[in-house]
């Protein structure tokens, strides 16, 4: 039997509970694959803030910036959200491409294949490299590995820590 309520009583509990978005932050590094070991030195790359943020809807997304001498020195954010997960590993998607990783996320490896629109432009990473490291022994080694990397925007990422235990 429903009642009104008396004039000033108070309804509590029916409103939805707000809960944070949980999220971790690990240590993490890419590396992408290169025709020449000569050029290995340059095709590893740190990665400062690999966040996996589980949301209230249960969801999984993971978030990183690209590193800077990739992205031609810009900010680059990309963001995947899990599509599929079979209990041994994640696959997520996003506008940046798609990534495969191993469960659980302190010590997982991670298989990615880049869009098209995460590749930076030569000329400007060139621009940016020769600025940054200027005209080194190893500038032109350097900038054949991003190369590669434009050509084939694929990679591994490997988590190796908690950045935020």
């Amino acid at each position: 039997i429903l009642r009104p309520l008396a004039a000033g009583a108070i309804l509590v509990g029916l409103a939805p509970h707000a809960h944070a978005d949980a999220t971790k932050t690990f240590k993490a590094e890419y590396t992408f694959p290169v025709p020449d070991d000569s050029l290995k030195p340059f095709a590893t790359h740190k990665i400062d803030a690999y966040k996996v943020i589980t949301t209230d809807a249960g969801k999984t997304v993971l978030t990183f910036a690209m590193p800077e001498d990739l992205s031609a020195g810009n900010k680059t954010e990309v963001s995947f959200e899990e599509v599929e997960n079979d209990g041994t590993e994640r696959v997520l998607k996003g506008d940046a491409g798609t990534i495969r990783c191993t469960i659980p996320w302190l010590t997982s490896t991670c298989q990615v294949e880049f869009s098209s629109t995460i590749v930076p432009d030569m000329s400007k990473t060139t621009d940016f490299i020769v600025a940054k490291y200027g005209l080194d022994d190893v500038w032109l080694e350097r900038l054949s590995a991003i190369d590669k990397f434009s050509t084939e925007p694929i990679g591994t990422v490997t988590v190796n820590g908690v950045a935020n235990p």
